[in-house]
């Protein structure tokens, strides 16, 4: 209540509440933009992949599309790529196996293992889901300009190197704990 009457202009001489200025950073840091336009993009995609006719693709399903290998991935590898648990990873991969998107193989480098690959239909909504992303990436740039657009995208690029964050231990060994089994056996 205090924060609504400070907005009209009713308590002028009331300092603002810590959860007032928090709220305030919480709404404005980096994460959160990047949250929010992350969200905002996979549903504007979602949306328009059903409407393509992808009719039961749910914006949880961009969590295999946005991390698998075109060859093909472990389902551990892209649970820990998309941040999830490997049981949940496992009800995305058996929904799309379900509707056909994917399938479970033998992984070629250890037969012991299994690997989820993109199925025809599968690689076919994966290329539609680029021609939504332009769509939307248009939209965007239509919205703020091109220019600052492309900016923008340049300087995501930038601070999304990870030899950037190399430097913080913590993060590097999370990083190397990420990676593939493939890739740490070759180096």
């Amino acid at each position: 209540m205090p924060g609504i009457l400070r907005k009209a202009g009713r308590m002028p001489n009331v300092p603002p509440q810590p959860w007032e200025v928090l709220a305030v950073k919480r709404a404005v840091n980096l994460r959160q933009l990047l949250l929010a336009t992350s969200r905002l993009v996979n549903w504007k995609m979602t949306e328009i992949l059903v409407h393509r006719g992808y009719k039961r693709f749910r914006t949880t399903h961009l969590n295999i599309f946005s991390h698998i290998d075109l060859d093909g991935t472990r389902l551990n590898v892209l649970a820990t790529r998309a941040n999830m648990t490997k049981q949940a990873m496992w009800q995305l991969a058996n929904e799309l196996e379900m509707l056909g998107y994917a399938q479970r193989r033998v992984d070629p480098s250890d037969r012991r293992n299994r690997i989820i690959v993109l199925t025809p239909k599968g690689m076919k909504l994966l290329f539609d889901s680029f021609g939504a992303l332009e769509e939307i990436e248009s939209n965007l740039a239509a919205v703020v300009g091109v220019q600052p657009y492309q900016h923008l995208k340049q300087m995501l690029k930038m601070v999304s190197e990870p030899q950037l964050m190399e430097e913080d231990e913590t993060y590097s060994q999370r990083r190397r704990s990420q990676r593939p089994s493939k890739a740490r056996s070759r180096g």
